[in-house]
């Protein structure tokens, strides 16, 4: 097997393994460890092909005892990997944060399996509305940044541009990809409460997860949107000249 193959490699063999039976429905996977031993790759990595195999509902990740089988084929539930930070740095300078608060959280379990982390590590974590110019909302932001560039937290306020790209800039790091997945799920209290919904509604889920060197996670965000209030176009283009 050639070493240090990406997540996108590993998702897809893993994926062909489910397919073909080696991995049937109702086993569990080897462990992150012995993936990581497999293919020579960090546990960033193997998360991550993980996350996608979750995604796309053949295995669910169950806390402390691996990850199960459940479908040898795939549901249709919408991912999408970004082509180009372009739209997203215009969308973030065209619009407002209206920052709510910010703090250090250390990821527990949980959080860490949902920001494709290891248990204990430390994010600044910031809760904000995402506004028009004029002051209308757009959405409501859960935005978790690597705690190693914590020390943005007294500059938030006079940001120009996205976060992202402040990152890029001051603590010289590099997004080399963003994955954007979106869904309906009920809203957190925080959510629908900004939004002028009931407890529970449910609400668009725009999760971008912007990766560094590595597969390592730089920044995740969580965009909470009202249904009636969301749509998303993308431009698709043939490859071939027939």
């Amino acid at each position: 097997m050639v070493s240090k193959l990406r997540y996108r490699k590993i998702f897809e063999l893993l994926q062909q393994r489910i397919a073909d039976g080696t991995y049937p429905v109702g086993s569990t996977l080897p462990t992150e460890q012995e993936f990581c031993a497999e293919f020579d790759v960090s546990r960033y990595t193997v998360r991550e092909a993980l996350r996608r195999l979750t995604d796309i509902g053949l295995v669910a990740r169950r806390q402390g005892s691996g990850s199960e089988v459940l479908s040898a084929e795939r549901r249709n539930n919408y991912v999408q990997t970004m082509r180009s930070l372009r739209e997203l740095y215009d969308y973030a300078a065209e619009t407002n944060l209206d920052f709510l608060s910010t703090g250090i959280t250390v990821a527990d379990q949980a959080l860490a399996q949902q920001l494709g982390t290891m248990p204990g590590h430390a994010w600044l974590h910031i809760e904000a509305i995402r506004r028009t110019r004029s002051g209308e909302p757009i959405c409501y932001v859960q935005i978790y940044v690597n705690g190693d560039y914590r020390d943005i937290e007294p500059h938030l306020a006079g940001l120009p541009g996205p976060l992202y790209s402040y990152l890029e800039r001051h603590h010289g790091v590099s997004i080399v990809e963003v994955i954007q997945t979106i869904s309906a799920a009920p809203g957190p209290a925080a959510a629908t409460r900004a939004l002028g919904l009931d407890d529970g509604d449910m609400m668009i889920r725009v999760e971008r997860r912007y990766l560094g060197a590595a597969d390592a996670p730089i920044q995740v965000s969580i965009n909470w949107h009202r249904m009636e209030t969301f749509s998303y176009a993308m431009s698709i283009k043939r490859e071939d000249s027939a």
